[in-house]
């Protein structure tokens, strides 16, 4: 659809923004050891994984719009690509970009120095910590709530989520293994057995939980569409998110 086209082209814009800084920032005297060793490793943070996952699925949307446009598809091809991006979406996307968000803002407003410190404003302005962990969890609650996700099978999302988190969280203990540096300061503030609980608690088991979120979501949000569609109520994309709101009062009825 046409909002994954838009959607693909802001990801890409940001991508390259990002990647921009962090060049001129290779120009600057850095004072941060923190920030230093975040640049040298700078792919080993979990919001550049999901940046890069979040625009492969948008593009990749875009592109079905932009061939079903031109009818250079055949439909079941495009119907298992759909069908695979719907599951990536709640497998991967949802869990971890809401992770992003709500981690990130959760652990600053509880002390900002555990995970973005004032230093860090010498190299990134403030503004993108809203790019990175605010936007794309506005922009996925948006793609949830437009209500044309099918729920998958939670077996069908639950391993490629738990292979995604392993390997990630492999990545940072062979960090630690050999650097004697975590890529995520919070992690300093704990002891070594504290620390390894911390990864596995924060990187596999609450992306489990915030799947099930997104699952119970979608289910709630069919619910009101077909809520609608039983009203007899038109379900454009616009009168759909304007009624939610009010249609959360019928569903518990």
């Amino acid at each position: 659809m046409l909002w994954h086209v838009y959607v693909s082209i802001y990801h890409f814009v940001i991508m390259l923004l990002g990647f921009k800084q962090v060049a001129n920032s290779w120009n600057v005297s850095v004072k941060s050891t923190f920030f230093e060793h975040g640049r040298s490793n700078l792919w080993k943070f979990l919001s550049v994984w999901v940046q890069v996952l979040t625009q492969l699925y948008y593009l990749t949307h875009a592109i079905i719009y932009v061939r079903k446009k031109n009818n250079t598809r055949k439909k079941s091809e495009e119907l298992n690509l759909q069908l695979f991006l719907n599951n990536t979406y709640f497998s991967l996307i949802f869990p971890l970009t809401m992770l992003i968000c709500f981690g990130f803002w959760g652990l600053f407003i509880i002390d900002r120095k555990i995970i973005y410190p004032e230093e860090m404003d010498d190299y990134f302005p403030f503004f993108y910590c809203h790019i990175y962990h605010t936007i794309p969890a506005v922009i996925v609650f948006i793609e949830l709530l437009r209500g044309y996700l099918k729920t998958p099978t939670y077996s069908s999302t639950i391993r490629p989520l738990a292979i995604a988190t392993t390997v990630y969280i492999s990545i940072l203990f062979k960090t630690y293994a050999e650097e004697k540096k975590w890529m995520y300061l919070v992690f300093y503030k704990l002891t070594l057995l504290q620390s390894i609980a911390g990864h596995v608690f924060f990187f596999s088991i609450v992306p489990m939980i915030l799947l099930q979120v997104g699952i119970y979501l979608n289910n709630w949000v069919i619910t009101m569409r077909k809520l609608m569609e039983n009203n007899d109520e038109k379900t454009s994309n616009g009168k759909f998110l304007k009624r939610i709101p009010f249609l959360i009062f019928e569903i518990f009825k």
